[in-house]
């Protein structure tokens, strides 16, 4: 889940930059498989709830009659987290694991067309 808000500059009737600054909740997963090396007869899996920011900017351009044209880059980070987790060997004996010093962050960028209902100025 995003929030954000993102004030705009409007250069002209036609063109509009913006910037993006939010917050963004996701769910980290990790799942270790059953392993016959080191004796894992039951893979686990384990999940933790992240917070973190978004930063972006943005370009959009009136190319035709209630059509745009739009770019946008993202940057999203989570920082740095751990995960933990038990399996179990093949005896029942548990078996800790843990995925330590996890950076999450995603870049992404956005290219696309979008049609407003709306014209501005009304007509």
């Amino acid at each position: 889940m995003n929030a954000y808000l993102m004030p705009a500059y409007a250069f002209d009737a036609d063109k509009l930059g913006y910037v993006k600054i939010g917050y963004s909740v996701q769910s980290l997963q990790h799942a270790q498989p059953s392993d016959s090396i080191v004796d894992l007869a039951k893979g686990f899996s384990t999940a933790k709830v992240i917070h973190g920011y978004v930063v972006g900017v943005g370009y959009k351009q009136i190319m035709t009659r209630g059509i745009y044209g739009f770019v946008e880059g993202n940057y999203t980070a989570y920082g740095k987290h751990t995960l933990h987790g038990t399996g179990f060997k093949s005896g029942g004996d548990p078996v800790a694991f843990s995925a330590s010093n996890l950076g999450v962050s995603a870049y992404n960028v956005l290219v696309g067309l979008g049609y407003t209902f709306s014209s501005p100025g009304g007509s």
